[in-house]
């Protein structure tokens, strides 16, 4: 995983694994890469990155695969996982449902400030 999860993230987690569950960050390394992709990178320096993550997955014998950001870096993960993870097993890769929850602050000003909280709903089953 690339970031944190929220106690309520966790427990859902639980559930879905049906007990105790490990959770292992992304290596520090890759942490920092896609902490802040460089603006000046191409595709094919985004499909390494994908690898990459794909092979910390693969040395941490991962039964779901957690990733959020980069649209792209996001969709060759998946690609990674669903067509080069090596045989007969593939992890899970899951992705956090949430719902927007939008609060209008009026200001002093008169003008509006709109707030939006993201609240955990479930875990989408991708693979």
């Amino acid at each position: 995983m690339n970031h944190g999860l929220t106690d309520e993230q966790i427990e859902s987690l639980k559930k879905l694994m049906r007990g105790e569950i490990e959770i292992v960050y992304a290596s520090e390394a890759i942490k920092k890469i896609f902490s802040n992709i460089p603006t000046d990178w191409e595709a094919w320096q985004l499909r390494k990155l994908a690898k990459d993550i794909r092979l910390d997955v693969e040395k941490a014998n991962a039964d779901l695969v957690f990733i959020t950001g980069h649209a792209w870096v996001v969709a060759f993960v998946y690609e990674q996982i669903t067509k080069h993870y090596p045989l007969p097993y593939i992890p899970w890769m899951i992705d956090s449902v949430s719902e927007r929850v939008s609060t209008d602050i009026p200001q002093p000003d008169g003008t509006i400030k709109k707030v939006s909280d993201f609240k955990f709903v479930r875990w989408r089953i991708m693979t």
